[in-house]
């Protein structure tokens, strides 16, 4: 359940706005379905709508408030401030007859983000330039016991205070037919922890970062751009993704390249990418790591290639088509995994949408997605059977009226029976795959003041 407010006002050169979000999730876990390989038993196909671990259960409880400003200063220039302020508690339980888990987690957070945006030009270039400032502030309290009625003397605590600074400065510069793009951040991330039970102890760590990015557009008469860019990005595990059982984890870093045109002519628009990118000390999840899992850093570099190619065409006043589609690569680049596929990423994406407005108060939209073979979770070596690919159709109906809207829609049509996560057994005897949903349906009405 959950619930969404964006109020907003000006005057004259101010603009004042809120946005608040509430929400509340019930969440049964009931793990994944088995499939033995050795004794044929398959509850993926013959029971995907029982649970693994049926006594398993986790609850969210988070409220946002988004308020903030922006000044208009002279014809060409803003200051924006924006503030956030966050709380999230979540309770759950993990059934074991040796080892049952109760555990609480609170996290509140805060941030601060400043910035000056403007257009101007200098040195016979239009410039349109953002400078900024970011501050992020979380803290995260977690207990967890055999049961609820023992957290008050809990068996394993963890405490983690997070601050994050960053400042920013972009820079998007046109001369005739060309475009150039130019951005740096500079991050600072300090870290205190304390814990108690099972891994006893206190620690401080702090990390910093640099990001860049720069990017050149030609412009051809007839439609035609043409663009190449570089960026090296960094990913710094955060409060709400370090776990009791986590330690500080080294930064992810990556180095990418993008080359690609873009055309628009007559009733299509069309975007072709082609990108490489080489990453560090990946952030994933490992199941396998502490007591229920935890994120860790690869310790092999991966590398991501592929090509997409994005289309949006205008066959009619009121019908338009998207096309979408990803040919791409992930393996490892080095180790003894070397040339191995990442786990998890599919070869082949594609994506088609059609909307019709129908009638002035009605849209019909018609969706098909593919999502190719994969390799399971846990299969580095790459000496396993693939998670199979699958196929989906969606069809959404709106209906609106004055300020009202309903939307009713049907989900995979095909009602096909499809995983897109699943993690094998070391031994190579099984696996457990967890079930998309397979055909539903869902109603949603609301209203937009």
């Amino acid at each position: 359940r959950n619930a969404f407010a964006d109020l907003r006002t000006r005057r004259d050169d101010l603009t004042f706005y809120l946005t608040a979000t509430g929400e509340r999730q019930n969440l049964d876990l009931p793990g994944g379905r088995t499939v033995n390989l050795a004794t044929g038993e398959n509850l993926f196909e013959d029971d995907p709508d029982g649970a693994n671990t049926p006594y398993n259960w986790a609850d969210q409880d988070t409220v946002t408030v988004m308020p903030g400003m922006n000044v208009r200063i002279g014809d060409h220039s803003r200051l924006h401030l924006d503030f956030s302020g966050r709380r999230k508690e979540q309770s759950y339980f993990f059934f074991d007859p040796a080892f049952p888990t109760y555990g609480e987690t609170d996290v509140d957070s805060y941030s601060v983000n400043p910035r000056f945006t403007s257009q101007f030009k200098a040195a016979g270039l239009t410039h349109n330039t953002t400078v900024g400032w970011d501050l992020y502030d979380y803290r995260l309290e977690n207990r967890s016991a055999a049961g609820k009625g023992d957290i008050g003397d809990p068996t394993s605590t963890k405490d983690l205070d997070q601050r994050q600074t960053a400042w920013y400065f972009h820079d998007v510069m046109t001369l005739d037919r060309w475009s150039f793009t130019l951005g740096a951040r500079r991050l600072n991330v300090d870290t205190e922890t304390e814990t108690t039970g099972f891994s006893a102890g206190q620690g401080e760590d702090s990390q910093d970062a640099e990001m860049y990015e720069g990017g050149v557009r030609y412009h051809f008469d007839g439609g035609l751009d043409v663009f190449a860019g570089a960026q090296r990005s960094v990913r710094i595990v955060n409060a709400d993704e370090i776990t009791p059982d986590d330690d500080l984890l080294e930064p992810q870093t990556g180095e990418q390249y993008t080359l690609g045109a873009s055309w628009q002519k007559g009733i299509q628009t069309s975007t072709l990418t082609a990108w490489q990118g080489h990453f560090e000390d990946e952030i994933v999840f490992n199941p396998y790591a502490g007591a229920f899992g935890a994120n860790v850093n690869l310790e092999d570099r991966t590398r991501r290639r592929g090509v997409s190619l994005n289309s949006r065409w205008r066959l009619d006043r009121d019908l338009t088509l998207v096309l979408n589609g990803t040919l791409q690569r992930a393996e490892f680049d080095e180790g003894e995994w070397e040339g191995n596929d990442v786990p998890l990423v599919s070869r082949q994406l594609f994506y088609a949408q059609a909307n019709w407005q129908a009638l002035s108060w009605l849209e019909l939209s018609l969706a098909h997605r593919y999502v190719g073979k994969r390799r399971f979770d846990n299969d580095q070596p790459n000496d396993f059977q693939q998670i199979d690919s699958y196929r989906m159709t969606d069809l959404e109906a709106t209906a609106r009226y004055q300020n009202a809207y309903l939307r009713i829609g049907a989900y995979n049509l095909e009602d096909e029976l499809a995983a897109d996560y699943g993690i094998k057994a070391t031994n190579n005897l099984s696996y457990n795959a967890y079930p998309l949903p397979e055909r539903h349906y869902r109603v949603s009405l609301g209203m937009e003041f």
